[in-house]
């Protein structure tokens, strides 16, 4: 790895230079004065930047720093809200809110997987996450969204961030971030909890609904306090952007044509895998094809796609573990609750435009059916002793009335992965009802705002795309059982 300064490049946002496949170019670097490390900026073959820390003594060793003596010197830093010049004319900017007085030292972290580097220090017996982003871009926008949203109560309390900033003044690169740890465990663990301890009584019901009732009612009031958070999330969310917000009116046709061409590429491509008849694949398209041209049959009608409260920002990319109950709560409580890892989008973002509020609903609806229905295929391929990517590939083509390519899957299975499959569908719905206040089952489709439709239609899409690109059969088989379900019934804007 070559690590020799060079003049070839003074700001990440230049056009980097060819380097040989196995090296990167340190474009820039910043002594982090009495620490005993090196902030280096690094440009990358591929033409990314990235940045290191490293040992103040050589810059060469291969291991960087302990992550303590890091943690305790960006503390520093941030505390005396300190700039740090780089030795090419930039500039490494502190900032800080409250940050408790008193020594540093590292606490275990049970981290959940990340594309950052995180650590958990302790600050005068207070735990802080410290973030350090792994790439260079200005589109990490989390440490200023934080930093505006610190006294709703809806995200973790930001301490503080760090920055580069190019030379000449130039556009300013986010590294990392310093915030209050949220203790607590995300809202897909007592879901997960509930479904498993329901089994039994679910498969040998004869009246799921009612099971399912009954089951849920120790979460409902967490479940409504969630959608509470969410939709306070928002509101505050639009508020701290004020004009910085995508705006009032969604551009419905980009939309639409962004589903036009993701089912123009899928419809150009084979199966995943042979285990997928082609007929199964053409019918999942053609059902997410006649969704799309419902959608855009009412859009030429001049359809409302969109009601009050459905605009605006979003988190941009939430999950069920995104969601953080405090420790022991199970109640309806404000401030129960707080949202982590926001991921809104910068207004430079060419996306920009097509973020909502009810994206984030939509995004849960899909957590939700991947959650559950991953939960049904593992509870019933372990009744069946089988493994679960074939129990997913024989549920998809039970769904559509297919029958099971191989001879393994005799009726008495079929009926015991049916059975399983479908009561999870009924726990699902009532979840997805108290979650976010809206019916949860596929076939109330045409109670949903077109919008809504829309952007589950092209989130399905992207999902079922990527699944695609990395081979992955058993996400696919999941996919390809929602998108069946899509057909259209009659819309009512025309009822």
């Amino acid at each position: 790895m070559k690590l020799s300064p060079t003049e070839q490049h003074t700001d990440p946002s230049a056009e980097p230079a060819p380097f040989p496949a196995d090296a990167e170019e340190v474009v820039d670097q910043a002594e982090l004065t009495d620490s005993g490390v090196r902030i280096l900026v690094l440009a990358e073959p591929s033409g990314a930047y990235t940045w290191r820390l490293v040992p103040s003594d050589d810059g060469r060793s291969p291991e960087g720093p302990d992550a303590s003596r890091v943690d305790s010197a960006v503390v520093e830093l941030l505390r005396a809200q300190r700039r740090v010049p780089t030795r090419r004319g930039g500039v490494i900017e502190f900032r800080a809110g409250a940050i408790p007085e008193g020594g540093t030292r590292p606490r275990r972290f049970d981290r959940q997987p990340s594309s950052n580097s995180l650590t958990l220090v302790d600050i005068s017996g207070t735990a802080y996450v410290h973030k350090k982003y792994r790439r260079i871009s200005p589109s990490a926008r989390e440490p200023e969204l934080l930093r505006r949203l610190d006294h709703g109560g809806h995200t973790p309390r930001w301490a503080g961030d760090y920055r580069y900033v190019s030379p000449g003044g130039g556009a300013a690169y986010p590294l990392g971030v310093l915030y209050e740890h949220v203790t607590g465990e995300g809202l897909d663990s007592p879901l997960r909890e509930n479904l498993r301890s329901l089994w039994p009584e679910l498969r040998s019901s004869p009246f799921p609904k009612a099971t399912v009732r009954e089951g849920l009612r120790p979460l409902e009031g967490i479940l409504r306090e969630a959608g509470a958070c969410l939709r306070r999330f928002h509101h505050d969310l639009a508020t701290a952007l004020g004009d910085d917000g995508p705006g009032d009116a969604y551009p419905v046709g980009s939309a639409l044509e962004t589903a036009s061409r993701s089912l123009a590429a899928l419809g150009r491509r084979p199966p995943v895998s042979e285990e997928i008849p082609v007929g199964l694949w053409d019918a999942a398209l053609d059902a997410l094809r006649a969704e799309a041209d419902d959608l855009r049959l009412q859009h030429s009608e001049g359809v409302t796609f969109h009601v009050e409260g459905e605009s605006g920002p979003c988190h941009g990319d939430l999950h069920l573990s995104h969601l953080i109950m405090g420790a022991g709560t199970h109640s309806r409580r404000p401030g129960s609750i707080r949202i982590i890892d926001v991921s809104t989008p910068s207004p430079s973002n060419p996306d920009w435009k097509l973020r909502s509020p009810l994206a984030d609903r939509v995004a849960l609806r899909r957590a939700l059916e991947y959650f559950t229905t991953d939960e049904a295929l593992d509870h019933g391929a372990r009744l069946l002793g089988r493994d679960n990517t074939d129990a997913a590939v024989a549920a998809v083509l039970d769904a559509a009335r297919r029958p099971h390519p191989e001879a393994s899957w005799p009726e008495e299975d079929l009926a015991v992965l049916r059975t399983v499959c479908q009561v999870a569908d009924v726990w699902r719905g009532r979840v997805t009802e108290l979650l976010l206040g809206a019916p949860g089952d596929s076939g109330d489709e045409g109670r949903r705002s077109p919008l809504h439709r829309l952007l589950y239609l092209n989130r399905l899409l992207h999902e079922l795309t990527y699944n695609q690109d990395h081979a992955r059969l058993y996400h696919t088989a999941m996919d390809l059982r929602y998108a069946l379900a899509r057909v259209p019934g009659p819309s009512t804007t025309r009822m």
